[in-house]
C-alpha cells in the first residue's frame, strides 16, 4: 500500500476473552497515525488472574508481515501472553511494551526479522525487534 495505511486491531477495556492463534496479519499498521498497529491492547488494565479473567488473553503461534507500524503492541495492559510468534519486514518495534506501567506480561519465543526504522516515536528509529519498558514482564526479547 503506498499509502502506508494498513489494518490495525485494537482491543479496548471491557472485553471478555482475546485469544488469538494461527493467524496471519499482513499489511498492518499505520505509518502516520499512533496507536493504529496491527495487534494492540490499549488501557486494559488487568487481563489474566489478578483482573479476573479465568482464561488470560494470549496471541500465539502468528505472524505478522509488512508491518507499517509495529507489530504487537501492548500498552498499560498486564498479563498478556504473546508467544511463538513471527514479525517480518516491518517499520518500528515488533514487539513493544509501551509504558514501563505494564506488568506480567509473557513474551516467548518470538523472532523478528527486518526490523526497519520507524516514524512515530524516538525510539521507533532504533531497529531494535522488542523493546520493552516494563520492569516486571517475563522472557523478554528472548528469540535468537
Amino acid at each position: 500500500l503506498a499509502d502506508k495505511h494498513g489494518m490495525h486491531t485494537k482491543f479496548l477495556r471491557g472485553f471478555k476473552n482475546v485469544h488469538i492463534q494461527g493467524v496471519e496479519f499482513y499489511n498492518g499498521g499505520q505509518a502516520h497515525a499512533v496507536g493504529q498497529y496491527p495487534v494492540h491492547w490499549h488501557m486494559n488494565g488487568n487481563v489474566d488472574a489478578v483482573g479476573n479473567y479465568t482464561a488470560p488473553t494470549y496471541l500465539k503461534n502468528s505472524s505478522v508481515h509488512r508491518s507499517f507500524a509495529r507489530c504487537v503492541t501492548i500498552h498499560g495492559t498486564s498479563g498478556v501472553t504473546v508467544a511463538n510468534n513471527v514479525a517480518y519486514n516491518s517499520s518500528g518495534h515488533c514487539y513493544f511494551l509501551e509504558d514501563g506501567a505494564e506488568q506480567r506480561n509473557i513474551l516467548d519465543g518470538n523472532l523478528g526479522i527486518l526490523t526497519r526504522h520507524g516514524t512515530l516515536l524516538l525510539s521507533d528509529k532504533s531497529i531494535q525487534d522488542c523493546q520493552a519498558m516494563g520492569v516486571t514482564d517475563t522472557g523478554l526479547c528472548n528469540a535468537p
